[in-house]
């Protein structure tokens, strides 16, 4: 068995609300969808992910551990030559990018909780977790979020498009994306929404502020037409002066949202999903994505 780094998604979602009916409209991913020679997503042998899990999950002593009360659903899978180190998991972020592109296909719960090396020598199977540092190895959705997990279309989407998104450094590729990207990854990492919300705020403000002045107005008036334009839940200029006052006053410390209503949350929701989209409409289509080269594009594609 070839050496390959691993991310296990889990079967959690089995024990959600609708899940027999969501699942039958859309069953999770179960034959593999193989980006380019080395990456690809497919459910593995449910021993060795159990394996997996067990070497990652935290160790007792003196105590029984907690039976875990789910298994893996799905894993996206890099495979590595067999002569490689059981040392550097992920080294240059070629898994974890494919992972975060799956987020952007479908939000889902998939995190680096369960993610290592994996190797075999004849009979001797080797395990070494990720060692992840600097950000939380689970990602935190919306309790207004339904279905936790990838459907096989998809599965094939992310991996066709990770595939066509392979230099996503050259220079032509907008910087804002970019940047929004980062705001929007890192956000499904943090679990408080005072914090998200400024995140994404930030985000939407990458791709659609210009110049030194105007912030609040560039917001009201672009993001609702950014959410119009890539097909996210409307979203009017009151609701986004509501959001902008938000991310004002939690920017500046001046409160906590330890009470969020379902109105906030909803809010919220409306602005992550514009965020989502604008990002992946901007990965699939190059064309919009040039809206973002720079100010002028931006302010004479959007009036504010």
């Amino acid at each position: 068995m070839p050496t390959f780094d691993v991310v296990l998604h889990t079967n959690v979602a089995m024990f959600f609300p609708n899940f027999q009916q969501l699942a039958a409209t859309d069953p999770p991913v179960e034959r593999r969808e193989q980006a380019i020679s080395e990456l690809f997503i497919e459910r593995l042998d449910l021993e060795l992910a159990r394996a997996i899990m067990d070497t990652c999950e935290p160790k007792t002593l003196g105590v029984m551990a907690p039976v875990r009360q789910f298994a893996h659903m799905y894993a996206y899978v890099r495979e590595l030559h067999p002569q490689t180190s059981v040392i550097g998991w992920d080294d240059d972020h070629r898994l974890s990018r494919l992972v975060a592109i799956s987020r952007l296909v479908h939000p889902t719960f998939v995190g680096l909780r369960y993610a290592a090396r994996v190797s075999q020598d004849n009979d001797t199977l080797r395990i070494v977790p990720a060692e992840v540092h600097g950000l939380s190895p689970d990602t935190f959705l919306s309790p207004n979020h339904k279905r936790d997990w990838l459907s096989q279309a998809e599965a094939k989407f992310t991996v066709e498009l990770d595939a066509k998104t392979e230099p996503l450094t050259q220079p032509a590729f907008p910087r804002r994306v970019s940047r929004a990207l980062w705001y929007y990854d890192y956000a499904q990492k943090t679990y408080y929404a005072d914090l998200r919300w400024t995140l994404i705020a930030t985000a939407l403000e990458a791709l659609i502020h210009t110049g030194k002045s105007g912030s609040t107005r560039h917001f009201t008036k672009r993001v609702p037409a950014l959410a119009l334009e890539v097909g996210a839940p409307s979203l009017t200029s009151d609701e986004c002066e509501d959001a902008y006052d938000f991310r004002s006053r939690l920017s500046h410390g001046d409160g906590f949202l330890s009470d969020m209503t379902a109105a906030d949350i909803t809010l919220y929701d409306k602005l992550e999903e514009t965020l989502r989209l604008a990002i992946l409409k901007a990965f699939v289509e190059p064309q919009f994505a040039s809206i973002f080269l720079d100010d002028a594009t931006i302010s004479a594609h959007w009036k504010a």
